[in-house]
């Protein structure tokens, strides 16, 4: 997470728990798109294939994506504030 300028310390219990967590929110945002999409498996239905728009859905997104860049900002924000509180 050097990368992003976030500390971060990764152990499995995170890695396990991201990678759990990504996958159903992926599948979650595609079902709603794709017909392919099998999110009650082993049945195959996917009760929300059109529940809402595909433009409501990218709408969705953009606007999480909103709060996640400001709590990403902040995130940084805060990590630099402390690395230079540490330093003096």
């Amino acid at each position: 997470m050097r990368f992003l300028k976030l500390p971060y310390e990764t152990t499995l219990k995170k890695c396990i728990i991201s990678g759990v967590l990504g996958a159903l929110l992926h599948v979650l945002f595609d079902a709603p798109l794709c017909t392919d999409i099998k999110p009650l498996y082993p049945f195959d239905i996917n009760p929300f294939y059109r529940l809402i728009s595909n433009s409501s859905m990218y709408k969705l997104c953009t606007l999480l994506f909103v709060p996640a860049l400001i709590f990403y900002i902040y995130t940084v924000m805060k990590f630099k504030n402390d690395r230079i509180n540490q330093s003096s």
